[in-house]
């Protein structure tokens, strides 16, 4: 039986002058999963031409299509011959997910691994898109998923696109394509009432439009009017969006929070469950992470929350959970936990193990459990970690100077220990006990002396003990060790008056 040859991959990297100190990043991050580089410099206004050029000089079976401020995600490499030997018959190669944004990942599916055929070309001056020169409407790309993701990690400037998209479109004014990225540009750069002109012109005529840059029109056009806060018009684009089949998961979820803002819980609600069906909610080329799935069914549990329907509310959070990353599972079963405990401590008890089980070992999560505990006092001595049970019992039962008595002599060298003397510290200071509150933070401080909420509760706690001065350090130390400036000006402003 004849052996089968493995496929040969390109990598081709297209770059401009001014990006020469970016391409060794880029190379590396692919290199060791191809068999040929190819590097095509381009001048600002001509990348279709440079991506042409560098699939015309590589020889292999397939190309690997990168920008210079791109990188391969180390978990792709791998894939990419699988992906190869598994292309469906009629389609020309894969769509890769272009991820930007960090807090929320947002991804853009664009035309990146696909087969070295003659024809296959890429055009257009801004936004360039790959297509089958004798049939442009057949050229198929199939969706690489999650085995196929590429990180955007230099832009092009924002400023320099705009002025790009607007030179094409006074040489083709008629082009929606290029319409919809000038809106899109408006709407980065902050002008969504230009992005909302924009959008309105190119849906004037949304056959014009390939179906995903549609769908994407549709939920940017609507964010813009969001912005502005145009109610009659957020309405019926919502309605002729319904009317084309071309509401994306974002744009509805979108449509719920303007319509939970506005108190309109069950709307919103309506939203949410179509943003999680696929068969009424299409995908266009953007997709932030989590939309359409595990981010929206918490959007979801959380309105339900708000509608009395806590069951309902429990089962969201646990169909979310199936797909979380891993980095949102301990805030997420806290919320469970919070939402269960309205059902009594047996519903909130397994939510609370889950988050225990997997907590990061930081501050801000040993408050949080803590909170949980005092909120359902049953889960004290009925949780793995009873070594806090006594005085967790005493700041439930708000018994202040026995929980004083014991976090005096409580050994601060975890961040459990020091989550309860910040917890009572400021319950005291509260009560005008500002002067145990300091005995408390003087124990902290000694145990954990670059923390920042010590500094931060500190500063407040010596402000009430008019110890400007001490309260002028605590708060220099605080601004060195780099709290949010936005939070600064309060005790800044306490310190003046």
């Amino acid at each position: 039986m004849p052996r089968k040859v493995s496929p040969t991959i390109a990598l081709c990297v297209v770059a401009r002058k001014d990006e020469e100190d970016l391409i060794d990043e880029c190379l590396a991050s692919a290199r060791p999963f191809v068999d040929e580089v190819v590097v095509e410099f381009s001048s600002v206004d001509d990348v279709a031409a440079a991506r042409n050029a560098a699939v015309s000089a590589a020889r292999a079976d397939w190309v690997l299509m990168l920008d210079a401020g791109e990188r391969l995600d180390p978990a792709s490499g791998p894939d990419l011959r699988r992906l190869a030997r598994r292309l469906p018959a009629g389609a020309h190669g894969y769509s890769f997910r272009l991820r930007r944004g960090r807090d929320v990942p947002i991804d853009e599916l664009a035309a990146r691994f696909f087969l070295r055929r003659l024809g296959l070309v890429w055009r257009g001056e801004v936004h360039e898109e790959l297509v089958c020169e004798q049939a442009p409407e057949s050229t198929v790309f199939v969706d690489a998923e999650s085995d196929g993701v590429i990180h955007r990690v230099v832009a092009r400037p924002l400023k320099e696109a705009h002025g790009l998209i607007e030179q094409a479109l006074a040489r083709d004014p008629d082009d929606v394509r290029l319409r919809y990225y000038l809106g899109e540009s408006h709407l980065r750069d902050g002008q969504p009432r230009e992005a909302a002109a924009c959008f309105k012109t190119c849906l004037l005529t949304p056959d014009r439009l390939p179906r995903p840059l549609l769908v994407d029109a549709f939920a940017t056009w609507l964010e813009a009017l969001i912005t502005l806060g145009d109610v009659r018009n957020i309405e019926r684009v919502a309605r002729r969006g319904e009317a084309a089949q071309a509401l994306s998961p974002a744009a509805r979820e979108m449509l719920a929070d303007y319509n939970e803002r506005r108190g309109r819980l069950t709307e919103a609600r309506r939203q949410l469950v179509l943003a999680l069906d696929p068969r009424v909610s299409p995908f266009g080329l953007v997709r932030p992470e989590g939309v359409g799935g595990w981010r929206t069914r918490l959007h979801l549990a959380l309105v339900d929350e708000q509608l009395g329907l806590v069951e309902q509310a429990l089962q969201d959070l646990s169909r979310a959970t199936d797909e979380l990353p891993d980095e949102h599972q301990f805030n997420v079963a806290v919320l469970g936990a919070r939402i269960a405990a309205r059902r009594g401590a047996s519903v909130a008890r397994p939510w609370f193990e889950r988050a225990a089980a997997c907590a990061p070992d930081s501050l801000d999560a040993h408050a949080a459990l803590l909170e949980l505990r005092l909120a359902i006092p049953e889960l004290i001595d009925t949780t793995t970690d009873d070594s806090f049970s006594a005085l967790d019992r005493d700041l439930a039962n708000q018994e202040w100077q026995a929980a004083y008595d014991a976090a005096m002599r409580l050994p601060l060298e975890d961040l459990a220990a020091l989550a309860r003397v910040l917890y009572l510290a400021g319950c005291l200071r509260e009560r005008g006990a500002a002067d145990a509150a300091l005995d408390l933070l003087d124990r902290a401080l000694d145990a954990h002396p670059r923390t920042r909420p010590v500094y931060w509760l500190l500063t407040s706690v010596l402000i009430d003990l008019d110890r400007y001065a001490d309260a002028q350090i605590a708060l220099e130390v605080l601004q060195l060790l780099g709290r949010e400036a936005a939070q600064l000006p309060e005790l800044q402003s306490a310190l003046a008056a």
